[in-house]
């Protein structure tokens, strides 16, 4: 007991002598590690609850996203069926059977008869006509621009009798006949 009260009166004195109280090394040392503590585990909360609001932004972001996923998908399936069924509709549309009915029945055409057949003399196309390879003399090319007049008013006259054909078969029909 007698030493515990020196320590009293020497603390008692030290206080009065306004000198700074230091305490021994081994509470100092307490009062480091723990400040040093305390600081460690705030820095390690903070992280902690920065690393979980970062994981619920994430799945926030995942989940919005699998939505949106949906929903592309259920469109894409959607516009699938809709496309199936206009390339059905254009497939009965270009059927010639269906072609056939609409024209007789709604544009009062009929079938042409098999014995009307009508022959036309064959021109050759210009590119399968012999071109010479070497130059022509006066003569040769007065009878080749002759040959080719002849040719043009083959073809003139080969496409008048058409359209005569044709205005004939017109007015023949009775779509343009007025019946």
């Amino acid at each position: 007991m007698i030493v515990s009260n020196i320590d009293e009166e020497k603390f008692a004195y030290q206080a009065l002598m306004d000198e700074p109280v230091v305490l021994p090394r081994k509470k100092r040392d307490r009062r480091r590690a723990t400040v040093v503590g305390m600081t460690f585990t705030a820095v390690v909360a903070v992280a902690l609850v920065f690393m979980i609001l970062l994981y619920l932004g994430i799945q926030t972001k995942v989940t919005r996203t699998s939505y949106i996923l949906n929903d592309l998908k259920e469109e894409l399936q959607k516009l699938k069926k809709e496309n199936d069924l206009l390339n059905l509709k254009i497939s009965e549309l270009k059927s010639l059977d269906r072609i056939e009915k609409e024209a007789i029945e709604k544009l009062g055409m009929k079938k042409p008869d098999k014995t009307k057949v009508l022959a036309l003399m064959e021109v050759p196309h210009p590119q399968q006509l012999e071109v010479p390879e070497k130059p022509l003399a006066a003569t040769e090319r007065v009878e080749l621009a002759t040959v080719n007049q002849m040719r043009r008013t083959v073809q003139e006259s080969v496409l008048a009798a058409f359209s005569q054909l044709t205005v004939r078969w017109f007015a023949s029909s009775s779509a343009y006949s007025g019946d």
